[in-house]
């Protein structure tokens, strides 16, 4: 959305803009430029404003730049929903990395306060102290009958440059095989390269698998591309940078890869016209549920990313957190979600993310009848069947064997039924969640990641 007029006026964009609560100089300037109306057509625009955001962030205090690192990183933050909402991925992505190497460049005394690319610059030569001889003019020399010429191979010796074409020629494999990545592959790379250098190409040699897969929604089926890529290591890296515990970031990051992939496929499916939006950026850490739109309302777990363990019994749970009455202090999650969201009601309704039947002035009471009855549990693709299959067994444990097949059927359909897929597997989580804090520990100034 970088330079587009409309995301300034839209409701989203505003709600953002109006709660960004600047607190510093440096913060105030960053929505400054923020602010300003530059058309995605204005790309002398568009380049000074990156300009001078670079700036910006390698020449703000050093307190100032670890205090705006902070709210760029939370996902919750309105500062980072603007970020996010006004700037392209790589912008974006090269600004967060330069606000995390400030420190450790600092430290190493390594740190450049220089804001642009200047390695294609040369300076001009230094005018000579006295005039220089005149050059002398090259005279072609006649070959020498007695002496082999070195630009003509002897016919008597393999030219090791020239192919023997008695023997089956092998040429190098090119960087990325068509079809194993192509162009898109070489976009991703790239763009890891440009920000992370040698060592973000070679992590993304890892990610080059992933593009081109197909993943299934609720109308079809789409292909991963590097876009989406992109976005999900960025949600993951915003997680990772975060100061909890190792436990925590890891199954939050894994969590918000697969919430990005699932609002881009929604977005695929409905050819732009819905897109979920995330409950985390507007509360971080919301409970019980992540991603709402005017289809529903959905929980995203994402178990399994790193583990070859049985999760399933885990995920079941998950689901059953929908009607639990259980929970901290006494008050359930689900409940809890319901006040959040009776809160939320009128931003969420002016962006059109809010469900079609959820009547708008519902109390939260109405809303917490709504999550327990029509709320979605969203797992990866390859515990989504299991996950289905042991709902069905648990709920049918609990019901009278007097009951007929149909009766049975028509009690377990509506628990069953609301387990569904986000579209990616859990390994392909786990491949970018691996990539993702490699590069977060790179970006850092950390070890090499191997």
């Amino acid at each position: 959305m970088t330079g587009s007029v409309a995301a300034q006026v839209s409701p989203e964009w505003e709600a953002a803009r109006r709660r960004a609560a600047p607190a510093d100089n440096t913060q105030r300037t960053l929505v400054r430029h923020l602010e300003e109306p530059i058309a995605a057509s204005q790309t002398t625009a568009i380049r000074a404003r990156a300009n001078a955001l670079r700036k910006l962030v390698q020449t703000s205090p050093p307190q100032e730049a670890s205090a705006l690192q902070r709210r760029l990183n939370d996902r919750s933050d309105p500062l980072a929903h603007l970020f996010d909402l006004e700037l392209s991925t790589p912008l974006r992505a090269e600004l967060r990395t330069r606000l995390a190497r400030r420190p450790v460049e600092e430290e190493r005394g390594t740190f450049d306060r220089g804001t642009e690319d200047k390695s294609t610059e040369r300076p001009p030569p230094p005018p000579p102290d006295k005039p220089q001889p005149p050059v002398p003019p090259v005279v072609p020399q006649k070959p020498d009958p007695t002496k082999p010429d070195p630009k003509r191979p002897d016919p008597k010796r393999p030219d090791p440059k020239r192919p023997d074409p008695t023997k089956t020629q092998t040429t190098d494999p090119p960087r990325i095989k068509p079809g194993d990545g192509g162009e898109d592959g070489r976009r991703l790379l790239d763009w890891l390269e440009k920000i992370y250098g040698a060592a973000g190409r070679a992590l993304g040699l890892g990610l080059i698998p992933l593009i081109g897969m197909v993943i299934s929604g609720s109308s079809g089926k789409v292909a991963l591309d590097a876009t989406i890529i992109q976005r999900a290591l960025q949600a993951a890296m915003n997680v990772l940078m975060e100061n909890r515990t190792a436990r925590q970031l890891v199954g939050d990051a894994g969590e918000a890869i697969a919430e990005e992939v699932y609002e881009w496929l929604r977005e695929k499916e409905t050819g732009g016209r819905s897109r979920p939006f995330n409950l985390n950026r507007l509360r971080k850490n919301f409970p019980l549920i992540d991603l709402i739109d005017r289809s529903g309302i959905y929980g995203v777990k994402a178990r399994g990313a790193l583990t070859s363990g049985d999760v399933t019994d885990s995920l079941v749970g998950d689901l059953f957190e929908f009607w639990s009455n259980t929970g901290k202090e006494g008050i359930p999650k689900v409940r809890k979600a319901a006040e959040l969201l009776h809160e939320l009601a009128s931003v969420l309704q002016a962006q059109d993310h809010w469900p079609d039947d959820l009547a708008r002035n519902a109390t939260s009471e109405v809303i917490e009848t709504y999550i327990r009855q029509k709320g979605i549990l969203l797992v990866p693709s390859d515990k989504w069947y299991e996950v289905q299959s042991k709902v069905g067994t648990r709920v049918l444990s609990g019901l009278s064997d007097t009951l007929t097949d149909a009766d049975k059927v028509a009690q377990v359909t509506p628990y069953t039924s609301r387990v569904r897929s986000f579209g990616i597997s859990s390994k392909a989580i786990g491949a970018m969640l691996k990539i993702a804090d490699k590069l977060t520990k790179l970006s850092a100034g950390g070890p090499p990641a191997h």
